[in-house]
């Protein structure tokens, strides 16, 4: 019922048009005398593009949402038609449009329903006439943000960008991935596209690009492949339509860093600024710390040389040295215990030079001997 009435009252109101024009006539154009509205929302949400009735019609009410010449809703009565892609999503209240509200509540925002939208109410020309004609209500401006998206990754590692088709298309998809305006990714079914310093690297798989995913796959990253992609959607105007346009779906910013493990070992063989000065105080310090050991030993081995040289000659105990000195010990005094007794200080003097040679030899390397 709608589609022919729809292309009926086109019909008449091209004419209509056309007859202002050939007769010269001044007619103000009824698309610059009604409200301009802009709306948004984010993919998933619900819209409500205004519409208002300027007076009340005690009769049925006729009022048609179209972008261009494609019919998004229309509503006569209790009877309603809801244009292909919409089904499901749009509506006028009745209840709303016998208050004069004929506001076009659209749920479920996808990407592709950004667009300007115009509201139309058709009427009689008069009471008794049998033709209508169409007057203009609102014109609105609705976008559609797309999901943003954030992802890193270390270099060499795998990225996946988020992307997805809000309405799962019959035909062949034909999606894209940019940066500003260098290509990354094609795909149109079988047929692909890599772009320059990506090659081997990006896809967007077939088999799940028909299961409506539409994320790409990023390999092996790169410092340079940090920046923001956006992924859009090529799509024609209406089934039967030649010309096409693109449908944002999503932008995604991705940063690349560096290995944790590389730049943890750069640190370590390269001191900081501020760690050159304390490297230089430890040199120093040990430096000076082996000069006085090497003092030391120096000073320790020549005493002892002396000590070696200026020692007394062994004296010997025959019988008649004991007998001529008087000075020798008594003969009550064991001479056994004088020995042990000499026996014990040089031994003690042994001792003492051992450990310092060996306290020593642990403080230096063995380079110093």
């Amino acid at each position: 019922m709608f589609t022919r009435s729809s292309r009926h009252y086109r019909g008449i109101t091209t004419s209509f048009y056309s007859i202002c024009i050939v007769l010269g006539t001044v007619c103000v154009n009824p698309l610059s005398a009604v409200p301009e509205f802009t709306v948004s929302g984010h993919v998933g949400s619900t819209a409500v593009l205004p519409c208002k009735l300027e007076s009340e019609d005690t009769g049925t009410l006729y009022i048609k949402w179209q972008i261009g010449s494609k019919t998004v809703f229309e509503r006569h009565g209790e009877e309603t038609y809801q244009g292909e892609g919409y089904k499901g999503r749009v509506d006028v209240p009745e209840e709303e449009l016998r208050k004069g509200n004929c506001s076009l509540v659209l749920r479920n925002l996808k990407p592709t329903d950004a667009a300007v939208y115009r509201s139309f109410l058709v009427v009689r020309r008069t009471k008794r006439s049998v033709t209508r004609k169409t007057v203009a209500l609102s014109h609105v401006d609705l976008s559609v943000h797309v999901p943003e998206f954030t992802v890193s990754g270390h270099v060499g590692s795998t990225a996946v960008l988020p992307c997805e088709l809000q309405s799962k298309d019959t035909g062949t998809p034909y999606i894209t991935w940019q940066f500003g305006s260098e290509t990354v990714f094609e795909r149109h079914g079988e047929e692909t596209y890599q772009g320059e310093g990506y090659k081997g690297r990006v896809d967007v798989p077939e088999e799940e690009l028909r299961k409506g995913n539409c994320s790409l796959v990023l390999r092996n990253l790169e410092p340079t492949d940090t920046a923001v992609y956006r992924s859009s959607q090529i799509v024609r105007h209406t089934n039967r339509s030649v010309t096409t346009k693109t449908v944002a779906l999503s932008h995604v910013d991705l940063s690349v860093h560096e290995n944790l493990n590389k730049e943890n070992k750069s640190e370590n063989e390269v001191p900081r600024d501020g760690d050159w000065t304390g490297v230089g105080v430890g040199v120093v310090g040990t430096i000076a710390v082996i000069a006085v050991i090497v003092a030391v030993l120096y000073w320790y081995k020549r005493r002892r040389n002396q000590n070696h040289r200026n020692a007394d000659p062994p004296q010997t105990n025959s019988p008649l040295n004991t007998q001529l000195n008087p000075a020798n010990p008594s003969q009550d005094e064991n001479p056994n215990d004088q020995g042990e007794h000499l026996l014990q200080n040089s031994s003690q003097d042994d001792h003492g030079e051992y450990q310092m040679e060996t306290l020593i030899h642990k403080m230096l390397p063995e380079s110093a001997f």
